[in-house]
């Protein structure tokens, strides 16, 4: 039997709203720091998922996909259903689970964050002045003790 190609698969409406739901409970408003709400950081990891090339696309998708089937509470609702309490909880809970589910968590948790510090708002509000610490004479006093000794 020949295998079926289907073509890269793309983000859906859906995996867009967890995505939105998982970012807004990692990054809430109301922190020092700008929400991911406030930076659409949901937005910006769509656009940097549909940039890769058609394999990863489509493995990302399928973990956004995953992450979202697994029952989150006793209802078997999905994630970006449940109210914003529940989602905290099921946070918490996938937080300290290191299994299968952890990891997938963990690998959402982690392209979420960094797209989201990467936004210029995020960097101006932590006094990120884009340049390099080693760069300056004050950074090159700090840096120097730990580089290897040529």
């Amino acid at each position: 039997m020949a295998a079926v190609h289907c073509g890269p698969v793309k983000l859906s409406e859906r995996d867009r709203r967890t995505l939105r739901a998982l970012a807004a409970t990692l990054l809430p408003e109301g922190g020092p720091l700008p929400s991911a709400e406030a930076v659409d950081a949901a937005g910006a990891v769509s656009a940097v998922i549909e940039r890769l090339p058609a394999a990863q696309t489509t493995r990302l998708v399928g973990l956004i996909r995953t992450f979202s089937a697994l029952p989150a509470e006793r209802g078997r609702r999905r994630f970006r259903n449940l109210s914003p309490a529940a989602r905290e909880r099921v946070v918490g809970r996938l937080s300290a689970h290191l299994g299968y589910r952890g990891q997938m968590f963990n690998a959402l948790k982690q392209l979420i964050v960094t797209t989201w510090a990467s936004d210029p708002r995020v960097s101006a509000a932590i006094g990120d002045d884009g340049r390099c610490l080693a760069d300056s004479p004050e950074g090159q006093a700090i840096v120097a003790p730990l580089l290897p000794k040529a």
